[in-house]
């Protein structure tokens, strides 16, 4: 050790430190310990107590204090025992003024107050291993009286009999060593109270290390009043080894924020529930020998320790908040136990729906199928839910798939796992029976609870073929095939087309007639299907044909002005489309140099040799002329009636003409182009 103030130092023995402390090197480095008292100043064992104290100015005090560790196997009394630990504790001086220094308290329902426990003990000639109820109730109080107040002398704890405690601090303002206010009760403040029973703290926001170590655990029955709602913050250890009744099943800690490793390891500890609203870190082993029915984990939780909250069976936990706190992954342990003890708890576990993901593993969506591999290994066992959802669970050969649906949704094609169809079966659907009675399921069925349903299949129906053929009309002189376009399809062989037979065809494309056609097609399982079809062939038609069509239009000119004679001039005709480019000029007599009235005729001809000529009149008018002269009028036009030449000609029809008596009733509106035929008849004769 060096010279000065040490503050909270462990100083581990491993041998007898020896009858006279001052003597060992250690201690006589420390050059300010000048005055060093040692009790008990001999004794038997390895390990023995030992309490340091020097005073060298006022307020300033050393305190080496051995705490208890000791063996059950020892045949020994705790109080016999004694730690190889010393806890060095220092003060500085004091910063709280003297005359703020006074504490009320109420001891054995007796009020006193003074400026410490300590002098109000001493000065009162309190016993303090006799006073069963000490409540600190107001006043200022010094952080080194709580210390004071669970430390050893003569090898016993002080208050070892002390039932009831009560610490306010909402009306009791506490210093620290350093003078400045606080409402953290120190490490092992009140460690080694075994029979207290009841513990009352308000205003209080943290407990330290070990604060309560061992509390209750020689009483009868333990601590059956524990109030301590205030507390934010449990340090580690804090009550462990603490016994509670059996009868208290229910921890209230709901401003608890940040509970510690081991905070309630006790055999003694019996809680089936603990509202942890407040929870955002929660340490390992923080519950460790509890059994807990039920745990909500709120919005806040962060994280979460290895065996923190173990369960029993049929336990309920829920998660509130969407992104799940941390939690261990160490293989086979949870902070709910290990992963071989919950696959007997059949527990439950219920978190948002919009966190489906973050607590059951990236496979596992509101949208797909997964299995108990994606499942994240720490609830992989239980029976889990999500808020809003139903879990739908299908088991096909006693294997597992599940899905998440909204509630109240319509399963859909991706939520539906796939399913292998024995041989000569076929899928059916889905039913919650897994005989396969019942209502089943689709993807179009809604969903409005968690189910589970299994495959229902039922033996496969052979379905006869189908021949895919239809009545067919020829005309004389067409080709018949009569598989051309015949097709024959069957639900279980597929295709089927090439298997057809014709077992019957009399069609006759020679002869006017309706005639049958029969087809035969048969399964690899040996049903048939037979199909007859009738054929009609019709007689060929003579079509006559339409003669062309030339659109020209009259013409004026002035003397001088350029003349195409075809400009403008098209010809169609009904069969063979545009016959523009087939006209023919028969005569042009335009002279533009002069003018007059003049005539062009143009002549076209079809594909099949009917013709047509048309002839327009063009005018040439003089250039100087004020007032455009009157065409001249042309020669007066043939006439067009039947036997006459006209203007616009036609060559005779190129369909037989003696057809016209056979035809004469498809042409009787058109009266007309019989007279002109006729007309044209009586000419050839």
């Amino acid at each position: 050790m060096g010279n000065g103030v040490f503050k909270n130092i462990d100083v581990y023995y491993t041998t007898d430190p020896g009858a006279d402390p001052a003597s060992d090197t250690g201690w006589k480095k420390a050059g300010s310990f000048e005055n060093i008292t040692y009790s008990p100043s001999t004794g038997t064992g390895t390990n023995r107590a030992a309490t340091f104290e020097f005073d060298p100015v006022e307020a300033l005090k050393v305190k080496i204090v051995v705490r208890e560790s000791y063996s059950s196997g020892s045949g020994q009394e705790p109080e016999n025992q004694y730690a190889n630990a010393l806890e060095i504790t220092t003060y500085a001086v004091n910063d709280v003024p003297e005359d703020k220094l006074e504490i009320g308290v109420t001891i054995d329902d007796q009020s006193y107050t003074g400026k410490s426990i300590q002098e109000i003990v001493d000065k009162n000639s309190i016993t303090p291993k006799n006073v069963e109820s000490l409540s600190i109730t107001n006043g200022n109080l010094e952080y080194k009286d709580l210390v004071w107040l669970g430390g050893v002398t003569d090898h016993n704890v002080k208050f070892r009999n002390l039932k009831r405690l009560t610490v306010d601090l909402e009306h009791t303002k506490m210093y620290t060593e350093t003078g400045e206010e606080t409402k953290a009760l120190p490490a092992y403040a009140f460690s080694g109270l075994n029979n207290l029973e009841e513990v009352r703290l308000s205003g209080v926001k943290e407990l330290g290390s070990f604060c309560f170590l061992n509390a209750g655990n020689r009483s009868s029955q333990g601590l059956e009043v524990f109030e301590i709602s205030s507390v934010t913050k449990i340090a580690n250890h804090a009550f462990n080894g603490a016994k509670f009744t059996v009868r208290m099943k229910t921890l209230s800690l709901p401003n608890a924020q940040i509970i510690g490793n081991s905070a309630f390891d006790s055999g003694g500890a019996n809680f089936t529930s603990v509202d942890l609203s407040g929870i955002v870190e929660l340490g390992e082993n923080a519950f460790k020998e509890c059994s807990f029915e039920e745990l909500v984990f709120p919005e806040s939780s962060r994280s979460i320790g290895r065996n923190a909250t173990p369960i029993k069976e049929g336990a309920s936990v829920t998660f509130l908040s969407e992104t799940a706190p941390e939690m261990p992954t160490i293989t086979g342990h949870t902070p709910f136990g290990d992963t071989d003890e919950l696959k007997e708890k059949n527990a439950a576990v219920t978190v948002p729906g919009a966190g489906i993901s973050s607590y059951y593993g990236e496979k596992v969506t509101n949208t797909s199928v997964f299995v108990k591999e994606d499942i994240n290994p720490i609830f992989r066992n239980w029976n889990i839910n999500a808020t809003g959802h139903c879990l739908v669970k299908y088991m096909v050969d006693s294997k597992e798939s599940f899905a998440f649906v909204p509630e109240g949704e319509k399963i859909g094609e991706a939520r539906l796992p796939e399913v292998t169809i024995p041989e000569g079966k076929v899928f059916k659907g889905w039913s919650e029976k897994e005989d396969g009675s019942g209502e089943l399921f689709t993807k179009d069925s809604k969903v409005e609870k968690n189910i589970t349903l299994y495959p229902v299949f039922e033996e496969k129906k052979n379905t006869p073929p189908v021949i895919n053929v239809e009545d067919k009309e020829l005309t004389v002189g067409d080709t018949f095939d009569p598989l051309e376009g015949v097709t024959a399809t069957d639900e279980e062989d597929g295709d089927i087309s090439g298997s057809i037979e014709v077992l019957n065809n009399e069609v006759d494309t020679t002869k006017v007639g309706i005639y049958e056609v029969t087809y035969k097609v048969t399964d690899s399982q040996g049903a048939s299907t037979t199909k007859t079809i009738y054929v009609t062939v019709n007689p060929k038609q003579e079509v006559l044909n339409e003669v062309p069509v030339i659109d020209a239009s009259d013409r004026v000119l002035t003397e001088g002005d350029a003349f195409d004679v075809l400009e403008g001039v098209t010809a169609t005709d009904k069969e063979d489309g545009n016959l523009t480019d087939k006209i023919q000029v028969l005569k042009n007599t335009v002279n533009k140099e002069e003018a007059g009235t003049y005539e062009v005729t143009y002549k076209v001809t079809d594909s099949q040799g009917a013709s047509t000529i048309k002839t327009i009149t063009v005018t040439v008018r003089e250039k100087s002329a004020d007032k455009p002269a009157e065409p001249q009028k042309p020669n007066k036009p043939a006439d067009t009636k039947p036997g006459k030449p006209s203007q616009q000609s036609e060559s005779p029809k190129t369909a037989d003409m003696s057809n016209i008596g056979l035809f004469g009733s498809m042409f009787a509106g058109s009266s007309g182009l019989l007279t002109m035929l006729l007309g044209k008849r009586r000419k050839k004769k």
